[in-house]
């Protein structure tokens, strides 16, 4: 049943292929952080690695280009529906700086007392290629598929989550592990929320069997691109079989919530 009481519809056959061939992705971008954890080769100055992309990757991939939709559209501004549009980009922007300032307080709160505090040089230090083919990609998709490159990249952003629920599972463990945990804690909700309402969105599309065919295509390109992102983020916990393992789909694909995105459960 729906909030309202009403009864759930089944997920379109379409969506339910998209994700059957996207689940095994997500696990294997999960696979990444569950062997980064508990690896020989995490250390200190490895956590602030990927802790410093991180920030990078929210205020970059997150921050500015909601803050760069928002002065685009104040400045053609015409219906109602642009304002509801402007009023969600100024809450995104605000979800976003406060994902990078929980990743950030975490980096300052463990870096050595000598280093600098995260600025702007260490921010523009911290890009990565991987990164950058993501955006590449996702903007090729964009400009070669139009609306189905933005429904693609609204289904990939965040890879259903799997940094933020591995970072919750640190809890407990002390140290940075509790530190990470208490950051991921407080953005895992606010990525659900923005990767659900991408997905409930597909409820009510009139897509054909060759629209779901390419949103499936691009998704899984994307997918693949996110674990290749990871892992180089994370200094490559994963083994080249394991890797391999992971971009194929071969880890068992992480569950669905159907009824949290708004429909019946299969």
């Amino acid at each position: 049943m729906s909030a309202g009481g009403e009864p759930r519809s089944p997920a379109p056959l379409g969506l339910r292929r998209l994700v059957a061939a996207n689940a095994p992705l997500w696990a294997g971008e999960a696979a990444v952080f569950r062997a980064y954890w508990d690896a020989p080769m995490r250390t200190r100055e490895s956590d602030l690695a990927w802790l410093a992309r991180q920030c990078r990757k929210e205020l970059f991939d997150g921050v500015l280009p909601r803050m760069q939709a928002f002065d685009a559209l104040a400045r053609r501004l015409g219906s109602e529906r642009d304002r509801n549009e402007l009023t969600a980009l100024a809450d995104g922007v605000q979800t976003e700086t406060a994902h990078f300032q929980a990743f950030a307080n975490v980096y300052d709160q463990w870096r050595p007392p000598a280093d600098p505090p995260l600025d702007a040089v260490r921010l523009a230090q911290s890009e990565w290629p991987e990164n950058l083919a993501l955006a590449a990609l996702r903007a090729r998709h964009r400009a070669e598929h139009g609306v189905f490159g933005r429904r693609a990249e609204a289904f990939t952003e965040g890879g259903y989550c799997t940094l933020y629920t591995a970072g919750c599972s640190l809890a407990g463990r002390g140290g940075i592990d509790d530190a990470i945990a208490a950051a991921c804690a407080r953005v895992v909700d606010d990525e659900w929320e923005h990767m659900i309402a991408g997905v409930a969105g597909f409820g009510g599309e009139p897509f054909s069997d060759e629209d779901w065919a390419l949103l499936t295509t691009l998704t899984v390109e994307q997918g693949r691109c996110r674990i290749r992102m990871r892992q180089a983020q994370f200094g490559g916990p994963l083994g080249p079989a394991e890797l391999r393992r992971a971009e194929n789909g071969g880890f068992p694909p992480l569950p669905f919530d159907f009824e949290r995105a708004g429909f019946a459960a299969p």
